[in-house]
């Protein structure tokens, strides 16, 4: 829906519509968020009449998911998706048919509008695995759930990057459709390695498109350096920084955020970034520096109102044309202390 509205008073009208009703929604059927919004906060549907009211609206802290069920449907009718998780913590979300399939569209809406290439006449090659195999990790189910839109090959088998099956795709492959590349930054490296130990480099054509996604830590737990990944992507793949492009999502949000042109990842309408200062959870004004948090309406069996783990900032309007949300991600939030009141909220009382 990126170019649906042409001016920040029509995204913001539809976003305020659509994040109230889906307040109402889980409140009225998320008995625990009830309870919550009830007792930590005196806050009710009637609370909201205008887009400042948005912001009261209570958010919940990702430790949470990692403690308790938190689901405004039957569960039970439900897939339950994990985060990777460190340390055995793993948020689990639970997302009904209906869920899925938004996040599937706002998907196929914002890599037409951003990249033009749509179902019709791209194909997606996954150095994931298939949805069969990626089990219960969300980054893995959703790249492989691609599938139920777009032409998709995966090259992850049993847990083994088929890296020569994916050159030798690209290297017989009559580019008859744009072809979307799209793994993890991690994974690239070991293609880009192992094309280094082979001697093989490509020219892919003009139209190629890479796709990063699943963050920037390798498996030693080190933060990969984003130009340095830009360079050996032109260098073995030949596709241009202007080609190449980062996809920031995470188990408890439930839409992607995908970069335009100009490197900037757009906000869809009917979802609000909210920076908030870390001790305080006071919202931020625009362009400094927080706590991420979102409100998310694209979800049905969940409340998507997530206080992250994550400090960036949100800025509004991009170069490109766009008249919402910009958002930009800066690290993990380093200790637990840092987190302040985000991390003292008493998770009983959910």
């Amino acid at each position: 829906m990126t170019n649906t509205f042409k001016d920040e008073k029509s995204i913001q009208e539809y976003t305020f519509s659509k994040i109230k009703e889906n307040f109402e929604h889980h409140y009225h059927n998320c008995e625990s968020y009830r309870r919550y919004c009830e007792t930590e906060y005196n806050f009710t549907p009637a609370n909201i009449n205008s887009i400042e009211d948005l912001y009261k609206i209570p958010q919940i802290p990702t430790s949470i998911f990692k403690s308790i069920d938190v689901c405004s449907v039957d569960k039970n009718s439900c897939r339950c998706c994990k985060s990777s998780g460190t340390k055995g913590f793993v948020s689990k979300i639970y997302r009904d048919e209906y869920t899925i399939q938004a996040f599937l569209d706002g998907i196929i809406r914002e890599a037409k509008d951003l990249y033009d290439f749509s179902p019709d006449n791209s194909v997606v090659l996954n150095l994931g695995p298939s949805e069969e195999e990626s089990g219960d990790v969300w980054i893995a189910y959703a790249m492989a759930f691609l599938k139920n839109a777009f032409e998709t090959y995966n090259y992850m088998h049993s847990g083994v990057l088929e890296i020569n099956q994916f050159i030798k795709k690209l290297q017989n492959y009559n580019f008859e459709k744009k072809v979307v590349i799209l793994g993890a930054p991690a994974l690239l490296v070991k293609v880009f390695n192992y094309m280094e130990s082979s001697g093989i480099k490509l020219k892919l054509p003009g139209e190629t498109i890479l796709l990063t996604a699943g963050g920037w830590k390798n498996k030693d737990g080190n933060t990969m350096v984003r130009e340095e990944m830009s360079k050996l992507v032109m260098k073995y793949l030949s596709i241009s920084d202007s080609r190449n492009f980062d996809v920031y999502n995470q188990v408890e949000s439930n839409t992607a955020f995908f970069e335009c042109k100009y490197h900037n990842k757009h906000i869809p309408e009917g979802v609000l970034v909210i920076i908030r200062d870390p001790r305080t959870l006071e919202k931020l004004e625009d362009g400094k520096q927080g706590v991420i948090t979102f409100l998310d309406s694209s979800s049905n069996s969940y409340p998507a109102y997530v206080i992250t783990d994550d400090i960036g900032y949100v800025t509004n309007g991009c170069d490109c044309g766009y008249k919402g949300q910009i958002f930009h991600y800066i690290r993990r939030v380093k200790t637990v202390e840092t987190k302040g009141c985000a991390m003292k909220l008493d998770q009983n009382s959910l």
